[in-house]
């Protein structure tokens, strides 16, 4: 398969007080086109700092990431959709309002960024919410408009960082559910960041765990698994307990 992004010895230092601290230590990484990645590992092992690069919010010290060839500049193009913990939505405008920012942003006329933010809000099921202001909706509602949102604009590369970190399991097991379908009817490359290992295993088709001291990738896990999957399935509880042992052992 074509890789869509190619992460090439990249390094990421900073300084601490007197000493220099290494967040990432010489990561090598193809992502294929149309690939579900998720990244796992202990808390500061650099998995943050690698999305946050990827989306050219900080810069790298060394090395180089390439998106369709093409070296990834700042932040701020539309080839990237970003999707955070924190919603991040507008609290003046509608769902609606909010879903057509970026296509107003790329010069999307009113009647066209009307139709696809639509489109998005009903793909992640939220037709009869496009008129309610934030307040109004609740923290599952709020995410599925931030993530048809980062869709809406067509970027090649989605980022998703702890998205349904904040939620209720019940909730979060919903949005999970919804972030395959949708992905399943676009088919974006998507660089997922979780601390819950379930998550990972539910979402994934490879699994990256990342080890600290100083970031490095300790070792990458195929999820061979059918979709819809199924937690109770033997292979399923084996692949959870395979990555917990990689993320204890990093």
């Amino acid at each position: 398969m074509r890789s869509k992004v190619s992460i090439q010895k990249l390094t990421m230092s900073y300084y601490l007080k007197d000493r220099v601290v290494t967040a990432l230590n010489g990561i090598d990484l193809e992502i294929a086109d149309g690939e579900f990645l998720v990244v796992v590992g202990l808390s500061g092992c650099g998995k943050t700092t690698l999305l946050n690069i990827l989306a050219g919010f900080i810069k790298p010290t060394g090395g180089e990431i390439l998106l369709d060839g093409k070296p990834i500049a700042q932040a701020g193009l539309m080839n990237r959709g970003v999707v955070f913990q924190e919603y991040a939505l507008f609290p003046w405008r509608t769902a609606l309002q909010n879903v057509e920012f970026g296509l107003e942003m790329k010069g999307v006329d009113r009647k066209n960024r009307r139709e696809i933010a639509l489109k998005y809000l009903d793909l992640v099921h939220l037709t009869n919410f496009t008129n309610i202001y934030p307040h109004h909706l609740s923290g599952g509602m709020k995410q599925r408009v931030a993530v048809a949102r980062a869709y809406a604009y067509e970027p090649e590369f989605m980022l998703m960082d702890e998205p349904f970190g904040a939620l209720d399991a019940q909730t979060r097991e919903s949005l999970q559910a919804l972030t395959v379908e949708v992905w399943q009817k676009t088919r974006k490359t998507i660089f997922y960041v979780t601390h819950n290992i379930g998550e990972a295993v539910y979402l994934a088709d490879r699994i990256i765990v990342l080890a600290g001291q100083p970031g490095r990738i300790y070792k990458e896990i195929r999820v061979d698994l059918p979709r819809p999957r199924d937690s109770f399935d033997p292979r399923y509880v084996e692949l959870e307990r395979e990555t917990t042992r990689a993320v204890r052992q990093g």
